[in-house]
């Protein structure tokens, strides 16, 4: 350093002690800038000696680990000192093992990059993270790829032996058994019929307690009414369809088109008739060869009735007259639901409808057996809540629906406040009761004997179809058992949105059996042990706790602290 600079920075240091509060690290780094050459952050031990890491060796180690954050997302830990000391540490040892990245690593890397970026250029993907060129920043990801490298070289000591594997398997099936009382929003429906909600209670519930299918379900639908030109089979081959239909024939290319793009909708292979089992291997479609003339028929009617909706007048029953087509007209809006049932064009595809504008034809022609029509809408009403009082007594319904999923949700909480306490029990504590003190009038005490905390096929009971509850409380329970006590009384769960209210007691819990494992078991769980042992290895070993254990890691510069 010349002499004019470190007097420079001796009279900034004096200026500093003059005017701020100058503290031990801030200190330190004024010290290390002064000194001759890097500053040295720690110091450990390699297997070929001592070794330091630099103020360069730790700035390059907090670059590379903000970039692995942004371009790999694999670390979670903010930029503190110590996860940059670690990582300094993992480059020393890149160094010290002589860890080479070679040309698949960095390509099997940027090939699945590109892959799941769905970036249409490579320059999209360097650029994405501000790099210049694809040159730095293939130099970055190399850097990266190689401390992965190092990592998976400290870990590839892990193993995990089949005593081990057993013991996590025990512990990930552990066993619970319990009894569990439903107290349902349908043993309470008598008592909610009678009630009868206030102007207050109508009045809120109206505004703010329908649910979106109540509103639904009480709601007007949305209808329509329209005019058609509708055009036979029969009549495209009458003189007057003649005169203005197209006469020539399609070519394969347009038929093959026009099929491909019908035929998941209007060429479906008829369904069986009773007794007879389709060939898996047949197409659920009708092939062209199988379509024969009908296709052309299809085509020809398609393509004919299009040309009456672009030449279409205002008076389309004259216009239909000459054209020797047939003029439709509802006039009296037909709600959505009854559209498929309409005599003669009743189809999926009137739907479309409500998608266009009244008095403007939908641009596409509509085929439905021998007839192709054209079609607009006239008026289209929307979906629209009737006046208050035509649906009241529905939304009293509805209410009172609400009304026993809350008298069923009070009776399970009044049942767990009646439960009796320990001596010295504290508000918020467990509740333990004997098995007998697990009962109320009325109620009938399920059994669910032991079963694993999750999902187990090959131990698991066959349940019905009408048994809902019981798998369903086998999670909830499987996720909270590391929480509950033997006989602790717990819940109430809501199932089924609040239909039923459950209340539990735990009876006791016990290992997986190993010995019931079949193979398919033992390799998921030798692939979840080997998951668990790589995690406790990675929060113990290359944590900056671990290596400074395991190679000596001492501090001797902290960074400035605002």
């Amino acid at each position: 350093m010349s002499r004019a600079k470190r007097w420079t920075l001796i009279g900034v240091a004096i200026f500093c002690l003059l005017v701020f509060s100058v503290t031990g690290p801030m200190m330190s780094t004024i010290a290390s800038v002064m000194a001759e050459g890097p500053g040295v952050w720690a110091t450990l031990d390699l297997p070929s000696g001592p070794a330091e890491i630099t103020s360069e060796d730790y700035r390059r180690a907090n670059t590379l680990l903000s970039r692995e954050r942004q371009i790999m997302g694999a670390r979670s830990p903010e930029l503190d000192t110590e996860s940059v000391l670690a990582y300094a540490t993992l480059m020393k040892l890149a160094d010290e093992f002589e860890v080479a990245v070679v040309a698949e690593d960095l390509q099997s890397f940027l090939s699945y990059q590109f892959a799941i970026s769905r970036a249409t250029e490579y320059a999209d993907i360097y650029k994405r993270f501000g790099f210049r060129n694809g040159h730095e920043y293939e130099n970055v990801v190399s850097a990266l790829i190689r401390q992965k490298k190092v990592e998976e070289l400290l870990a590839s000591g892990v193993v995990v032996t089949s005593e081990q594997v057993r013991e996590d398997f025990s512990k990930y099936f552990e066993e619970f058994s319990g009894d569990y009382l439903v107290f349902s929003a349908d043993d309470f429906a008598q008592a909610a019929a009678a009630l009868e909600p206030t102007e207050e209670e109508f009045s809120s519930f109206f505004d703010e307690g329908l649910t979106p299918l109540q509103i639904r379900d009480l709601e007007n639908e949305e209808a329509v009414a329209w005019e058609a030109l509708i055009l036979t089979s029969d009549a495209l081959g009458t003189e007057a369809v003649a005169a203005w239909a197209p006469s020539d024939a399609p070519s394969s290319e347009a038929l093959e088109g026009f099929y491909n793009y019908r035929r998941y909708s209007h060429y479906l292979r008829p369904e069986p008739e009773d007794g007879e089992v389709r060939d898996e291997e047949t197409s659920p479609t009708l092939s062209i060869e199988e379509l024969g003339s009908r296709l052309e028929q299809d085509f020809r009617l398609h393509r004919a009735a299009l040309l009456l909706s672009q030449e279409a007048g205002s008076d389309l029953s004259a216009f239909a007259g000459e054209k020797g087509v047939e003029f439709l007209a509802e006039t009296t809006p037909v709600p959505r639901s009854e559209l498929v049932d309409v005599p003669r064009i009743g189809s999926m595809e009137l739907g479309e409808l409500f998608r266009g504008e009244a008095g403007e034809w939908l641009p596409k022609a509509i085929l439905v057996e021998d007839i192709a029509f054209v079609i607009r809408p006239i008026e289209i009403r929307a979906r629209e809540m009737p006046p208050v009082a035509d649906i009241k007594d529905s939304v009293v319904d509805f209410w009172r629906e609400g009304q026993g999923k809350n008298l069923a949700r009070e009776a399970a909480q009044s049942f767990l406040a009646k439960l009796p306490r320990s001596e010295g029990h504290v508000e918020g504590d467990p509740v333990v009761i004997a098995e007998e003190e697990f009962a109320v009038e009325g109620h009938l005490v399920s059994k669910m004997d032991w079963i694993a905390r999750r999902p187990r096929p090959v131990t698991d009971p066959l349940w019905g179809e009408d048994e809902k509850i019981a798998p369903w409380l086998r999670l909830q329970i499987g996720n909270q058992l590391d929480e509950l006590l033997d006989g602790q009384a717990a819940g109430p769960y809501e199932f089924a949105g609040g239909d039923h209210q459950v209340i539990v007691r735990l009876k006791g819990r016990r290992p997986a059996d190993t010995s019931t494992m079949w193979p398919g078991e033992m390799d998921s769980a030798r692939a979840r042990s080997s998951q668990e042992a790589l995690r406790r290895f990675n929060s113990d070993n290359l944590s900056y706790e671990g290596l400074a254990r395991a190679w000596n890691i001492q501090r001797t510069l902290d960074p400035v602290e605002g």
